[in-house]
């Protein structure tokens, strides 16, 4: 979550693609970052992250 906070406050392209990477290397839990997310105001940044997620 520390990658895509970056992403999400800084617009950090690199943020997103490392989380990407983090997310397709570990058993994450996309509710739990969705929640968090929705908090932060950043739907649509979370969006992305899901959309890069599949590919």
């Amino acid at each position: 979550m520390d990658r895509l906070a970056a992403y999400y406050h800084w617009n950090d392209q690199q943020s997103l693609d490392q989380a990407v990477a983090v997310a397709k290397s570990y058993l994450i839990h996309f509710t739990e970052i969705e929640v968090w997310s929705i908090e932060e105001g950043m739907v649509k940044k979370y969006t992305l992250l899901k959309e890069n997620y599949g590919r």
